[in-house]
């Protein structure tokens, strides 16, 4: 466990800029897990001991929404691929209707539903998704 933080931020060094506060609260909820792993594993604790547990655990759930994405189940995934389907067949009948207009009008009409989907799909998923399996509620 002492290694995790290390490896993990060897093996996903240079983020870009767009994946560096993503990364960096990765990091905060996995470095605050394993110190509360860590604190856990003590002989024996007392009142200082206790509030370093309970901070590296405040932390550790302030921080875990970062893995919600992927908390997703069978159910949640297939309701989001659908409603990318439906997002995706209103993009294509909005460039049908503009058809006959310019490639850069149509290009300029198909950069905003990029974002669109992507954050819906996010959005759809991140309200779907919970932490509610025992071993988080046991901590």
């Amino acid at each position: 466990m002492r290694f995790l933080v290390g490896v993990t931020r060897n093996a996903l060094r240079n983020p870009n800029p767009a994946q560096k506060a993503t990364f960096e609260s990765a990091m905060e909820c996995t470095r605050s897990l394993i110190e509360f792993y860590m604190y856990c594993q003590y002989d024996s604790h007392n009142g200082n001991t206790l509030n370093l547990i309970e901070d590296a655990l405040c932390r550790f759930h302030s921080t875990k929404g970062v893995f919600l994405q992927y908390r997703a189940g069978k159910r949640l995934t297939a309701e989001a691929k659908d409603r990318r389907t439906e997002l995706c067949a209103e993009r294509d009948d909005e460039l049908k209707a503009n058809q006959k207009k310019s490639a850069a009008h149509r290009q300029w009409i198909r950069d905003p539903w990029k974002t669109i989907i992507e954050s819906e799909m996010a959005k759809f998923i991140e309200e779907g998704s919970d932490f509610n399996f025992p071993k988080i509620h046991l901590m």
